[in-house]
């Protein structure tokens, strides 16, 4: 099983499953909605750290094993993908799409201390795992928490990319760590 031929086309490809996205839409402006949304957008568990992270440790796993440095790059520009969406639906919802979270109406900065920074292929690995199963739980509980089916939709999307990152991840895991 190889996802990456590490051919320049492969550097330029997303990492995420092949089905359309849903049109990015709400039923009305809703603040509540989009601070849940500001999690997932720029969180300490976000898309925004999740693509810093998965591009820093392409860059940092390019010497360790290629095929993994590749598909770490394709899955951060999945990430990247996520972010203009969730951007758009805060924009829709009424809210900036600045980086930041909103909790109890206090704004939060999304800043560069949100990442871990691993050496280790295994390490690398193991916290991308935790990360991508961390997502999927947090989308989850804004999914139960939202009553808006458009925007539901698209975060229902968005999970079936990072089950498929934590599957790949984890066979990957396996098939370099784990022997």
């Amino acid at each position: 099983m190889s996802f990456c031929n590490n051919g320049p086309e492969c550097l330029n490809q997303p990492f995420c499953v092949d089905l359309p996205y849903p049109p990015i839409k709400v039923q009305k402006q809703n603040s509540y909605y989009g601070c849940l949304v500001y999690e997932d957008y720029a969180g300490e568990g976000s898309e925004l750290t999740a693509s810093s992270m998965y591009l820093y440790h392409s860059i940092v796993t390019a010497s360790m094993n290629e095929e993994i440095s590749c598909l770490l790059k394709r899955i951060g520009i999945a990430e990247l993908t996520h972010i203009a969406m969730l951007g758009k639906l805060l924009n829709a919802l009424g809210c900036s799409p600045k980086f930041q979270t909103i909790t109890d109406g206090n704004q939060t900065d999304w800043n560069a201390s949100c990442l871990s920074y691993n050496a280790s292929l295994k390490s690398i690995l193991l916290a991308f795992i935790k990360g991508e199963e961390a997502a999927i739980g947090q989308y989850q509980d804004h999914i139960n928490k939202i009553n808006d089916p458009c925007i539901n939709a698209v975060l229902e999307r968005i999970v079936l990319d990072e089950q498929l990152h934590y599957s790949t991840l984890q066979y990957y895991y396996d098939k370099c760590i784990s022997h």
